[in-house]
């Protein structure tokens, strides 16, 4: 579990279940009161950006990611097909999980593919 004073510029935190990259921090102490940490935040999963202000005694809990190294194998329909060049152990994603990154995918190119909550 991460504190607020623990945020950095490139930290992964869970809020309310979603994985988000901290993009931009800021911190400020007031002359009175506590301390403010501004961040600007990248869902890990839509791409959408937004600006968040916490307090010191806010807490973040540790997202469940794993990256792995896979190839990409080829295209079927609206699947595209991957390995993991550890396991060997293949999956597919579809053209909606991929969104624009489809139009760079070249047969046998090595990408990361990231996992979040063992999915």
């Amino acid at each position: 579990m991460y504190t607020a004073s623990d945020l950095r510029k490139g930290l992964k935190v869970q809020i309310d279940g979603d994985p988000y990259i901290i993009i931009d921090f800021e911190f400020s102490k007031p002359g009175k009161g506590q301390a403010l940490y501004r961040t600007k935040m990248r869902s890990m999963i839509s791409g959408n950006q937004f600006t968040q202000t916490y307090r010191s005694n806010d807490k973040f809990e540790k997202p469940d990611l794993e990256e792995r190294t896979m190839q990409y194998l080829y295209s079927q329909d609206d699947e595209f097909h991957f390995m993991d060049t550890s396991s060997y152990e293949q999956i597919f994603l579809t053209r909606e999980q991929l969104g624009d990154n489809i139009n760079f995918l070249k047969d046998n190119m090595e990408v990361q593919v990231l996992f979040f909550g063992g999915d």
